[in-house]
């Protein structure tokens, strides 16, 4: 590789799922398909941080709803994944994600300025 060819790199949007291409040191900052903020990250952690950025510029509760839905399956998915192998009761398991995620909607409420801005997930995990 000459000095001026720089390396081409490919990803998928986490949102919309189309491959986007960029040259080294230009990536783009949003899709450019579906103009999504985070494409870049997985699927769940993409379409929360968009409907998050919803959320911001409208205070629509609406928004608050879709996030409540989504970490509710996510927090589920991630809690599984923490436990591995060892057996809890589902509904005991279901009662501690559910109390998670409304924790997590309750800083939404009770501050304007909240917004997660690395990891949905890590939040998650440190909820649990």
């Amino acid at each position: 590789m000459e000095n001026n060819e720089r390396k081409q790199h490919i990803k998928k949007c986490g949102l919309c799922g189309k491959q986007v291409s960029w040259t080294h040191g230009d990536k783009p900052k949003i899709c450019p398909y579906c103009q999504a903020i985070q494409w870049d990250k997985p699927k769940d952690e993409c379409y929360l941080f968009n409907v998050q950025e919803k959320y911001i510029q409208t205070k629509d509760k609406k928004y608050l709803g879709d996030i409540y839905k989504r970490l509710l399956v996510y927090g589920m998915k991630m809690a599984r994944k923490m436990l591995g192998s060892v057996r809890l009761d589902s509904e005991i398991l279901e009662d501690r994600v559910q109390d998670a995620v409304t924790q997590f909607i309750s800083y939404y409420l009770k501050r304007d300025d909240y917004y997660i801005t690395i990891s949905f997930g890590y939040q998650i995990q440190k909820a649990l």
